[in-house]
């Protein structure tokens, strides 16, 4: 008679799969799950985890799911889900055509990340946005910081940090103790701030456009460089459908400006600013008014209109007001130019009318 042979314990040969394969020699994730149309892997525990997954060479829990979550995990006064690495990624997600990451908070963060020496969230792309947060009625990215800096953005090809808006600033930067803004611009070309105004308008007259408005002091330890050719002010102005840039102006009965019609005329304030290539390099008085108000070349290079009629134009003349609208003549009187000149010709006009460069000196 054959001796009985009892069959091996499943205690004494552990599989070394948790879940989910039939081989036990190949070494595979401690779970995997597959769900069709519900979830790979559901766990709940009352008073523990869930569901532990540990593993040592592949994912301690993979789930795959065709039209679901592969995992979910939910709590009602924990973590949803917790995961801890000692030498990698705590948390890996990759997406093919969605969203690696969602996180969705109610009343607290939608992802939290905190670090003792690396990066509490760190966010790359190969072609898209690093990271981006919308938010409907706050913060869409706050940065906090005890001892180094909130947000730090570094790019090599585009901005480092950018800002747009619809309806307010697209960068505000506000100090209690330190620079609100601080800019350094690197190389002999680079510039500390840069900024470009196209369709917004002054906050004073909403008549120009303005690339920086501040509300206080300004201290410049540099030169200022302005591209402009002129220290212009700005004026009330009456008859204002005759006036354009180059246009000679005189002081009213009111104390406002309107054009020259007289020659050698001892009113005369100066020429409005803009014409030709010139743009004024400084404005000064830009204030609300109900008035019609232009910006008056007071010292530097304008454009002016200039009759050459009454006398051809050299450059180097002095010039004064003439009996044609708005032109400026050659002031061949000494005697009547003093206190009527509006400045010198930096160009010829040999006859007719034109307009050309002057440097405005009035005297």
């Amino acid at each position: 008679m054959a001796k009985f042979q009892p069959s091996p314990s499943p205690l004494l040969n552990p599989p070394l799969l948790g879940v989910g394969s039939d081989d036990p020699t190949t070494p595979a994730a401690g779970v995997t799950g597959i769900g069709g149309t519900k979830p790979g892997v559901l766990g709940s525990g009352t008073n523990s985890t869930g569901v532990l997954g540990i593993g040592h060479k592949e994912p301690g829990v993979s789930g795959i799911s065709d039209s679901s979550d592969g995992v979910r995990a939910t709590s009602t006064s924990g973590n949803g889900l917790s995961a801890r690495s000692m030498s990698s990624v705590a948390i890996f997600a990759e997406s093919t055509n969605g969203t690696g990451v969602l996180g969705i908070g109610q009343k607290e963060p939608g992802v939290s990340g905190v670090s003792d020496s690396g990066d509490g969230v760190r966010a790359t792309s190969t072609s898209g946005n690093g990271l981006s947060a919308r938010s409907t009625d706050s913060v869409a990215i706050f940065a906090e910081s005890t001892n180094s800096t909130g947000i730090l953005g570094i790019g090599h090809a585009e901005p480092g940090v950018r800002g747009a808006s619809d309806s307010s600033d697209g960068v505000r930067a506000t100090s209690s103790t330190g620079n609100g803004l601080s800019a350094f611009g690197g190389g002999d070309s680079g510039v500390g701030i840069f900024a470009q105004a196209s369709a917004k308008r002054s906050p004073a007259t909403g008549t120009n456009p303005i690339a920086g408005f501040f509300d206080g002091d300004v201290v410049v330890a540099g030169d200022i460089r302005l591209s402009g050719g002129d220290c212009a002010e700005n004026f009330d102005v009456s008859a204002i459908e005759m006036i354009v840039p180059g246009t000679v102006m005189v002081i009213n009965d009111e104390g406002g400006l309107r054009p020259s019609d007289q020659p050698y005329d001892k009113k005369v304030a100066g020429v409005i600013s803009g014409a030709g290539d010139y743009r004024p390099g400084l404005v000064l008085d830009d204030r609300p008014s109900e008035e019609c108000r232009m910006p008056i070349a007071l010292m530097g290079k304008v454009y002016c209109k200039v009759d050459a009629r009454f006398g051809a134009v050299e450059v180097g003349d002095l010039l004064t007001t003439s009996s044609t609208p708005g032109h400026a003549m050659k002031a061949g009187d000494p005697l009547k130019a003093f206190g009527s000149v509006i400045g010198k010709a930096l160009r010829a006009i040999a006859e007719g009318r034109g307009l050309i460069p002057i440097l405005v000196a009035l005297q």
